[in-house]
């Protein structure tokens, strides 16, 4: 059951990360300098290759599962917080 829930978790945050990523682009590097919009797949796959590329610290096994998920989820919240203020300023 564990699995599953980890496995549904990936998958909303690869998600959620993507429309992020392309709000983000959509909104503030379109404005600052003369480049094209990017679709859903292009952020997703941008998502994927910064994934593997950037480096993420490990879970300790004494650490709570669900600790770690809330922080995930807020770290998303806060940076969809901070490109929506940029953009609302650009």
């Amino acid at each position: 059951m564990k699995a599953l829930g980890v496995f549904i978790w990936a998958i909303f945050g690869a998600i959620v990360t993507a429309f992020i990523i392309q709000y983000g682009w959509n909104e503030i590097m379109v404005t600052i300098i003369p480049v094209n919009k990017i679709s859903f797949w292009q952020a997703f796959g941008m998502n994927v290759f910064l994934s593997f590329i950037l480096p993420t610290p490990h879970r300790k096994e004494d650490e709570d599962y669900l600790k770690t998920v809330m922080i995930g989820v807020l770290k998303a919240i806060i940076v969809t917080f901070f490109i929506w203020l940029a953009s609302s300023f650009i």
